[in-house]
């Protein structure tokens, strides 16, 4: 319990013993009696207050026993001396009453200060000097108007006595003094334990000047004299109260509220206030007392007048200390103050105070003036009201997360402030709580201008996602566009009909394919993707500055025919893709748009220029990512890019089988061979004059377990974007001259002609593999054909002249395959050393039927033959075109007309059973 809390309980006690002990009720010995109540309670407490001293530890330990050692000489010394002088002689007060107090006091007065401790004693200075002083001086005062004056009044004091009875007043007040002392030095439970003690001090004092100045003999004398034991019984249980209370004699000496503000409590600050007030107050009750007494004609005596003189000057003495403080205080203050704004100011953090309803109580200079906020839109308002409105959710929220006893700082959080030109200043900032600091009460927010690194992002972000030629967004910026936009997409249900809508020729019974999932539904969006048409040509005649200006002005078009909503971007070098909001009608009609004004001539500095575009469109779906969206509409922009310019198409079912389906084959056309799924099949070559077959073409076939059947012109263009293309022909060249090396010998050598890619020839590897064939096989070098098609002439015709020079070294035939098929011209066969030319089927078309036709296969078959080239007529199909073939001289041919691939024993036995001969029954005439 803490000390004060049994103050009345031990007054209670103290009544109750003293009321009902036999020193009140047999007026026959009496003082002995309640002399022996007093010594009871008194070794009680100094047993209590020595056990407290033996719980301490330090000065406190001294200071507790040296209080035990007090009370028992006070004990001691009030009994020695009644037993000495007897009952009969206590008529009148002589020195052995007067100075029986005093050992008590000294060692009292030690034991306070040795309680008050070394550190706090040396903290004293004067102001608190001059505050005991007065309480001293006037406790003084009090004691020779009240208890010593009246006493030499009645005569009862001589000159020794008065001698005595004004050192027992001066010890009791020393006493009163430093328990005084130990309230103001100390803080928190210490302090309200002092108080007790100081309360008990108080009372035995009172007992002491009761004993000592009045006598059984005065009137009323026994009253008093049991009055005294009560105060004297009340004081030792008090102090014995103070001292049994262990948590406060456990408290570290050093408990401040400077260092732990929990160690006031409310009832330690009030003992504190009334501690500083007591001075004053006595000051002013003897002050008043003295004035009295003297007006009512008792002229004070010399050593009261003295008491008082002090009281003024240690007045004067504690109005000078306190100015001093003050002083030195304001000081302080006004230093700090002035340093703090220092670096308030210089400091390029901000703080702002918000009150609890969120108003700026006020704003640091660093916030307003360097960055150029308006005063008069932020102090003394709402800080909600006067952030910008986008910012005004997220900071309402963030700044309701505060703990108001945490006084913690939150994480950051960025918001807007007006400046004082329009702008607005970027600031990035933490909170701290601090609305239960009673010297705060506000909410403190640490910020930082961020105005320029908002800036400098702002502008990286601005380049990162924008194109530097156009000033569209560019592809990374079309991502986050796609991504909102299939976020934002609505579930719609899957049905068949909804995916690829049925055709003119297509079987009404037939299920669509669903794997396309279905179209955009209202409310969603259509990927576009518009390819430009001739840019290649464009940059060889204008440069790429030309093309760049034309570029930018088909971007800033495409800008203008849009929507508010719709969003353009330059996809790649010479494609824009559009993400145009709607159905997929309303993508269809923007895509309509965006042709129209890519056709209109885009004016240069070196004249106009005139494009064309196709279009590949793609809805967005439901559950749908980015790359898988680009492929759709890659796949619509390359069908689109297959029929022509200025083409629509649409991602539909058949385009995504399609592209399953070579996905498919890329996938197993790896390891193929190693399955035996690849094989190699002949079609003999017939010539048209002999009607016999002077070799055979070397065809790779490809059977799927799944599909069956894959013809070459379908999985050689995947074998070459997967990279086996080379190998693949490597092996079609070793099973080919093998091949060869075992046909029979029927009429002369037949040979075999061995297709080889573009690709096969930039590896630089084509020699390498048809020695190695050759040194495998044993093949006579003349016997092999290498053909190649008329598209590797153009892309690399120096490597093919290269290679074909050292091919025609080694005795290897050379050719020129498919000629006619593509963009053909007489200058290939002058610029590469050939031996073979090989007349496409397309070429051939109509032969039988057009002169046009036939002027030109007869044209070119004249050419060769004039440069000493062989000519095979590739694709007949007809007795008509090999009799018109005949009558051109065209030297051979091989078709269908003649005889189908077919595997090596089908060869075989067809040249063994007719020695060679093969012509169809009937050839007509045209």
């Amino acid at each position: 319990m803490h000390p004060s809390r049994g103050t009345l309980a031990c007054l209670g006690v103290a009544v109750a013993v003293v009321a009902g002990s036999p020193a009140v009720l047999a007026p026959a010995g009496a003082a002995l009696a309640g002399q022996l109540v007093v010594v009871v309670v008194a070794l009680g407490a100094a047993v209590a207050l020595w056990r407290a001293g033996g719980r301490a530890v330090g000065g406190h330990r001294r200071g507790w026993r040296l209080l035990s050692g007090a009370v028992l000489t006070g004990v001691v010394t009030s009994t020695a001396e009644q037993l000495l002088r007897g009952a009969d002689v206590l008529q009148a007060v002589d020195p052995l009453r007067a100075l029986a107090p005093v050992p008590g006091s000294v060692l009292a007065c030690l034991g306070l200060l040795s309680l008050l401790g070394r550190v706090r004693a040396r903290r004293t200075d004067a102001r608190l000097v001059a505050e005991i002083g007065l309480f001293y001086a006037g406790s003084v005062v009090l004691a020779q108007l009240f208890v010593v004056a009246p006493a030499a009044g009645r005569g009862q004091l001589g000159v020794p006595g008065l001698l005595y009875a004004q050192l027992t007043v001066l010890a009791g007040a020393a006493v009163l003094s430093a328990g005084l002392t130990l309230i103001v030095r100390t803080r928190g439970a210490r302090r309200a334990q002092a108080g007790v003690v100081l309360l008990a001090l108080a009372l035995l004092g009172g007992a002491d000047g009761l004993a000592t100045v009045f006598a059984e003999g005065v009137p009323a004398g026994a009253t008093l004299t049991a009055l005294s034991r009560v105060l004297d019984v009340t004081g030792l249980l008090l102090l014995a109260r103070a001292a049994a209370c262990r948590a406060v004699l456990r408290q570290p000496a050093t408990a401040d509220p400077a260092v732990d503000p929990s160690a006031d409590s409310p009832v330690s600050q009030r003992l504190g206030q009334v501690g500083e007030l007591l001075p004053y107050a006595v000051t002013v009750v003897a002050a008043v007392a003295l004035v009295t007494t003297t007006a009512l004609g008792r002229p004070p005596a010399a050593s009261t007048v003295a008491a008082a003189l002090a009281c003024v000057v240690l007045a004067a003495v504690h109005r000078w200390a306190t100015a001093r403080q003050e002083i030195a205080l304001t000081t302080r203050l006004r230093r700090s103050e002035a340093h703090f704004r220092s670096l308030v100011r210089s400091n390029t953090d901000g703080v702002l105070l918000l009150d609890g309803d969120g108003v700026v109580l006020w704003a640091a200079p660093s916030i307003l003036a360097p960055s150029g906020a308006d005063p008069a839109t932020v102090v003394g308002r709402r800080l909600l009201d006067a952030v910008h409105p986008d910012d005004v959710p997220a900071l309402s929220g963030w700044l309701s997360t505060p703990d108001p006893g945490a006084g913690q700082a939150t994480g950051l959080h960025a918001f807007r402030l007006p400046r004082a030109d329009g702008g607005q200043v970027h600031l990035e900032a933490s909170a701290t709580d601090l609305r239960a600091d009673p010297d705060v009460r506000a909410v403190v927010l640490h910020c930082r201008d961020v105005t320029a690194r908002v800036e400098r992002e702002t502008e990286l972000t601005a380049l990162a996602y924008t194109d530097a030629v156009t000033g569209l967004p560019n592809r990374a910026a079309l991502a986050v566009a796609l991504t909102a936009a299939l976020e934002a997409v609505p579930a719609v249900e899957l049905t068949a009909a909804a995916v690829d809508p049925p055709t003119d020729d297509t079987d009404d019974d037939e299920e669509p394919d669903p794997s396309s999932g279905p179209p955009a539904a209202d409310g969603s969006a259509t990927l576009l993707l518009l390819e430009l048409v001739g840019l290649g040509e464009a940059r060889t005649a204008l440069g790429r500055a030309g093309v760049d200006v034309a570029v930018a002005e088909v971007g800033a078009r495409l800008r203008g025919v849009l929507r508010t909503d719709d969003v353009v971007a330059r996809f790649s070098e010479q494609v824009f893709a559009v993400l145009a909001h709607g159905t997929a009608a309303e993508g269809e009609r923007v895509a309509a748009r965006c042709l129209s004004v890519v056709d209109q001539p885009i004016s240069t500095p070196l004249g106009p220029l005139d494009l064309a575009g196709d279009v590949g469109l793609a809805a967005l779906r439901p559950g749908q990512g980015i790359e898988e969206l680009v492929q759709l509409a890659d796949l619509a922009l390359a069908a689109a890019a297959e029929a022509g310019p200025g083409v629509v198409r649409q991602a539909t079912a058949s385009l995504l089988a399609a592209r399953d389906r070579r996905d498919l084959l890329l996938r197993d056309l790896v390891g193929a061979r190693a399955r035996g799924e690849l094989g190699v099949v002949y079609q003999p070559i017939v010539s048209v004059a002999e009607h016999r077959i002077t070799g055979a073409e070397a065809l790779v076939r490809w059977t799927h377990p799944l599909l069956g059947e894959i013809p070459p012109e379908e999985f050689l263009p995947i074998a070459e974007r997967a990279g086996v293309l080379a190998d693949l022909e490597r092996w079609v060249l070793a099973e080919a001259a093998t091949a060869a090396a075992s046909l029979p010998d029927v009429g002369g050598p037949l040979r075999m002609g061995v297709d080889v890619s573009a690709g096969h020839v930039a590896t630089g590897m084509l020699v390498g593999h048809v020695s190695a064939a050759l040194a495998r096989s044993g093949l006579a070098p003349e016997r092999l054909v290498v053909e190649v098609s008329e598209a590797a002439v153009t892309a690399d015709g120096d490597r093919l002249r290269t290679e074909f020079d050292a091919l025609r070294l080694m005795g290897v035939r050379v050719g020129l395959d498919g000629f006619g098929a593509h963009t053909s011209g007489l200058s290939h066969l002058t610029r590469l050393p050939l031996d073979l030319l090989k007349i496409d089927r397309s070429f051939l078309t109509r032969i039988d039927r057009d002169a046009t036709t036939r002027a030109l296969c007869e044209s070119t078959i004249r050419v060769s033959q004039a440069l000493g080239f062989d000519v095979v007529a590739v694709g007949v199909e007809s007795p008509s075109e090999l009799a018109v073939l005949g009558q051109l001289g065209c030297g051979s041919a091989q078709g269908r007309l003649l005889a189908r691939p077919m595997a090596l024993s089908a060869l075989h036995a067809l040249v063994e059973e007719r020695a060679g001969l093969l012509w169809p029954g009937l050839v007509g005439r045209s």
